[in-house]
């Protein structure tokens, strides 16, 4: 299952993307896509209607005014994870509301631009076999090349 993990502002004022990144990883959540961006307020519209609170409106339409960090992540109960995660942190990221709104945000923000892969199973393999620092020494392509190896 996919969800997407929006950032917002206060976490990165507040320095607090370390602990955030360290709880998608302790969730055992694959990181799929990231990135920065100032957000617009239509992104949000259907959010934005159903939003029954005004301090929840307030947020949405101030959501353009610094970047945030969007977070596209993929594991088993991601949705459930990622709520788990909000309860913990607080109002400092925005996650799905379910799979079908993940599904639709996904596209909306990524729009192909994920990096789905197979669990860090090979990586991992590599590692071991070659030694931590062996990845600083090669390039993207011959990493890629090695795994592909490593899969046949």
């Amino acid at each position: 299952m996919k969800a997407l993990i929006v950032i917002k502002p206060q976490a990165i004022l507040e320095k607090k993307l370390a602990d955030l990144f360290k709880r998608i990883e302790e969730k055992k959540l694959q990181i799929i896509g990231i990135k920065m961006r100032l957000l617009d307020v239509n992104k949000f519209g259907e959010k934005e209607i159903r939003a029954e609170e005004a301090e929840e409106k307030k947020i949405f339409a101030s959501a353009k005014l610094a970047p945030s960090i969007l977070v596209a992540v993929k594991g088993e109960k991601a949705d459930e994870k990622i709520f788990q995660m909000r309860k913990e942190v607080g109002d400092i990221i925005f996650v799905s509301d379910g799979e079908e709104t993940a599904k639709y945000e996904l596209e909306r923000f990524f729009e192909g631009e994920l990096f789905e892969h197979e669990e860090d199973t090979l990586l991992e393999a590599l590692r071991k076999e070659k030694g931590k620092n062996y990845f600083q020494k090669k390039s993207i392509e011959e990493l890629q090349r090695e795994l592909e190896e490593k899969k046949k």
